[in-house]
């Protein structure tokens, strides 16, 4: 398998575990992690003993959602260039079913990871919230779209 930075991937009995190991920043999602949870699940999903995969986080947070510093940085066009949403549009692709572990915090882009799975394993610690809607901001993954599926 290959290694990555921001992630963990491991098989164990037709499990595909991929882990977001993105510690020092609590699992914020910027765009190399957000490449790297699509490349983990693509790599996953090729190995034929593989049946399922369940994306999990190691920490407190499941995710906190984008990475600020990042988008402090970006611009509406710099955005598009670096492809800010482009692999969390892709997950889509994957054929065999995703569950999102969710013990934890799960926040704004960290909820739409979530919602993105197939079906959601949640704790009774897990806290799910689009905070981006208190600042006048729609959610960027299609936050809103999807929930809708999970709330009836």
């Amino acid at each position: 398998m290959k290694k990555f930075q921001n992630i963990l991937t491991q098989i164990e009995n037709h499990l595909g575990c991929l882990t977001l190991n993105r510690q020092n920043e609590n699992n914020a999602l910027d765009i190399k992690t957000s490449k790297e949870v699509y490349e983990g699940l693509k790599e996953l999903e090729q190995d034929q003993s593989v049946r399922v995969i369940l994306i999990q986080s190691n920490q407190k947070f499941f995710s906190p959602g984008a990475d600020i510093k990042e988008l402090s940085r970006l611009n509406s066009s710099s955005a598009k260039a670096e492809g800010l949403f482009n692999f969390f549009d892709k997950i889509k692709e994957i054929k065999i079913p995703i569950i999102a572990a969710v013990n934890g915090y799960a926040l704004g882009g960290g909820m739409e990871l979530a919602l993105m799975c197939d079906l959601i394993i949640a704790s009774k610690e897990a806290k799910f919230s689009q905070p981006e809607v208190n600042l006048g901001l729609v959610p960027g993954m299609g936050g809103t779209q999807r929930l809708k599926y999970y709330l009836g």
